[in-house]
């Protein structure tokens, strides 16, 4: 950023001359501003609610990955979006609004209770205030109180798969898990080697996928950097294999096991925070946790 240093800073400029208009207000009757968010599998536009200090407020509960996205329409048309102006998945609440207008597809803001330390099932409210010039969206952890009465939508996970050609397949819940776990088998081609990642609610931008070959026991996500990168597992020419991923309160266990081979087991980082790496000493140049 230009906070950093102005050379490496290859962006563009805003310039004033005067301060920028911050007043904030309701909208006219007419336009009501809606939430779409991936608590609800993106399908509902739901109806933010006019507060007396002029901001629009909606609250939901954090999922089973402790992790949500949102944006904002008008009216609850996407001709009329509103998203963070840096475009792509945004974990701040300091940037620049852009809209309402038909572009942002795939722009959506981002909160997560992982690096915030909100356990699943906290109630998040999030903020909307309009202005003539500006507009701004900013959230926080509120009591359970205020938390929705409604039953949280029940979330699916999807495999896309060397197998499948590609195609995004349900997987199926585990019985008796209560929504935890899910499952699938297949088995593997004359290569004995398939390919494949996991995307949360079909959405190519909560994908969950391994961390690379310096922690090859390590996954990530659901989150938006999963993409071209995929599980690898090999063995027997059909040899039938099972997956099973589990994700409770923010931790992801992915297994994948056969009758002819010890499993392969990944699991996500602890406290869904980047952790230290140090160098193998009998590996240099290698870093591990």
């Amino acid at each position: 950023s230009y906070d950093v240093s102005s050379y490496a800073y290859n962006g563009g400029y805003r310039y004033r001359r005067e301060a920028l208009d911050e007043t904030f207000g309701l909208l006219e009757e007419s336009a009501v501003p809606h939430i779409c968010g991936s608590w609800s599998g993106w399908q509902e536009m739901e109806e933010m609610v006019a507060q007396e200090d002029g901001a629009y407020s909606f609250v939901f509960r954090l999922g089973e990955t402790r992790a949500e996205s949102f944006f904002v329409t008008l009216n609850g048309d996407t001709s009329m979006r509103l998203y963070p102006g840096s475009l792509g998945v945004c974990d701040r609440s300091d940037v620049w609004v852009e809209g309402p207008n038909e572009g942002g597809e795939g722009a959506r803001w981002l909160v997560d209770g992982l690096r915030e330390e909100y356990p699943s099932g906290s109630a998040i409210k999030v903020l909307f205030w309009w202005g003539p010039v500006r507009k701004k969206v900013e959230w926080e952890r509120v009591g359970f109180s205020l938390a929705p009465k409604s039953l949280p939508y029940r979330h699916s996970y999807a495999l896309i798969a060397s197998w499948t050609s590609g195609l995004a397949t349900a997987l199926r819940e585990a019985d008796g898990e209560g929504g935890k776990a899910w499952e699938t088998n297949f088995r593997l081609g004359p290569s004995g080697r398939e390919t494949f990642s996991i995307l949360r609610d079909f959405d190519q931008l909560q994908a969950i996928y391994p961390a690379g070959p310096l922690d090859p026991t390590r996954l990530c996500g659901p989150d938006h950097l999963g993409d071209g990168k995929h599980f690898v597992v090999t063995g027997r020419s059909d040899e039938r294999k099972h997956i099973r991923l589990e994700v409770v309160d923010g931790l992801v266990e992915l297994t994948v096991s056969s009758d002819f081979s010890r499993p392969e087991i990944w699991r996500s980082c602890p406290s869904g925070k980047a952790e230290l790496m140090v160098m193998d000493e009998d590996h240099p140049g290698v870093f591990r946790p």
